[in-house]
């Protein structure tokens, strides 16, 4: 019997140095952390910009705020959490142009405004050029939410002061699959603690909603949200 118990603590000694031996390290925990946050520029693009009555947006250049959440490992990946809210508001004068002559009558929009919240997640790489410069490259993908300030419509008759129809309309707030591409461009400002950082990325999602109004039927529409964001920033380093 105590020949077995000997054998059996031997054994359980050698189990326990091979895995003090081969110990799993945590990838994450020399890993650099950082808290970026700034403001920027909204820029529409693409149908979300054109003033097509078909397909475009009608939306006019806005701003909006950022927030990031970075893990960096030695090799240069790294890991991020990347949210922005924007205010872009609509094109009222191209608005009324297209309407006014495609109903032919003196037609006024004013009001409305998207407000796009955005959060995603992804990979990213950044190298050092120089020790205190930081380039940056990633790509997310998360969802939208997509909020809308009411506008208004006014259609006049030819004398250009009876008002034929007025209503005021807003699109349903909704969720959609939404990705960003990225590019970042930080510079040092105290070591190891604070960077100035100059931020540029690309985000698309397309938006599916219903149009209201208190005069005429809910109409289900669809809209790409195109965003070129431009802004700058500061970067503390939270490890």
């Amino acid at each position: 019997m105590k020949y077995t118990i000997s054998s059996a603590l031997l054994g359980l000694l050698s189990i326990a140095h091979c895995a003090r031996a081969q110990k799993f390290t945590n990838p994450f925990s020399n890993a650099d952390k950082y808290t970026s946050i700034g403001a920027m520029a909204s820029i529409p693009s693409g149908q979300f910009r054109s003033t097509d009555l078909k397909n475009g947006g009608y939306a006019g250049t806005g701003w909006g705020l950022y927030f990031d959440s970075k893990t960096v490992l030695k090799s240069g990946l790294y890991f991020v959490s990347h949210s922005t809210y924007s205010w872009v508001p609509l094109n009222d004068a191209a608005l009324n142009t297209s309407f006014t002559r495609e109903l032919g009558k003196k037609t006024m929009i004013s009001g409305g405004r998207h407000m796009p919240f955005l959060t995603t997640l992804g990979l990213g790489y950044e190298a050092h050029p120089k020790k205190f410069i930081t380039l940056g490259l990633s790509a997310q993908a998360g969802l939208m939410y997509n909020s809308f300030k009411n506008f208004d419509i006014t259609v006049y008759d030819t004398d250009n002061t009876t008002v034929l129809f007025n209503d005021n309309l807003k699109y349903d707030s909704q969720f959609s699959f939404a990705y960003v591409i990225g590019a970042q461009v930080g510079f040092r400002l105290i070591k190891d603690l604070l960077d100035f950082q100059l931020i540029a990325d690309y985000s698309a999602s397309k938006f599916s909603s219903t149009l209201r109004g208190s005069e005429l039927p809910a109409i289900r529409t669809s809209q790409h949200i195109q965003l070129i964001n431009v802004g700058a920033g500061i970067v503390v380093h939270t490890k």
